[in-house]
């Protein structure tokens, strides 16, 4: 099925594509890149730097990078995660909100038509994250799990080497000899180093 997916997602994407190449394309990529791409990326940032590190925690994301890397992030990156981030990324956003105009492109204004067409991209783009929220939840409570259990970690991601390690998640050491998709660790570090 993933090169019927991904056939069919490539041949959507080309046919969303086409009007940004013909003589009025510059209007429409200015309408998907001030609607589509700046004020709804900001937002679905925030909610995700809120989510994962308020609501699942930095010390569990901490932990999840410590047994995928072998360290755990210091304390800047924690501090930056949880505080300075979302701080910085929610003042940039109120910023954009209070000096917004609606944009044109040169001295020509959009019709207004165009401008809901902008604003249907935030909706549908900001959607997602609420919209999500909701399926995942409405299917845990189906499936008897609970509505809780959405936000409880699971180990699925690890692999079954790392779940057998007695309490802790860290993978066995790689000797140098072993080798993963043709690389070792000693041409990996000369490689990188």
């Amino acid at each position: 099925r993933k090169p019927t997916v991904t056939l069919i997602m490539s041949f959507a994407c080309f046919l969303l594509g086409l009007p940004c190449i013909f003589s009025k394309g510059q209007f429409v990529l200015d309408i998907m890149d001030t609607y589509g791409a700046s004020i709804s990326v900001m937002l679905i940032a925030i909610f995700e730097m809120i989510a994962i590190m308020w609501i699942y925690g930095f010390k569990n994301f901490g932990e999840d990078m410590k047994c995928m890397l072998g360290f755990a992030p210091n304390i800047y990156f924690q501090a930056c995660w949880v505080v300075i981030c979302p701080l910085l990324l929610t003042c940039i956003f109120i910023a954009a909100c209070v000096c917004w105009t609606q944009p044109s492109y040169g001295g020509i204004q959009y019709p207004d038509w165009a401008h809901g067409i902008g604003y249907i991209l935030v909706v549908l783009s900001v959607i997602q994250v609420p919209l999500w929220l909701l399926v995942t939840l409405v299917s845990a409570m189906i499936g008897g799990r609970g509505a809780l259990s959405v936000f409880r970690t699971t180990n699925q991601w690890l692999t079954k080497t790392d779940v057998k390690l007695s309490g802790s998640c860290m993978k066995p050491p790689i000797t140098n000899d072993v080798k993963f998709a043709g690389w070792n660790k000693s041409s990996t570090r000369e490689f990188f180093y």
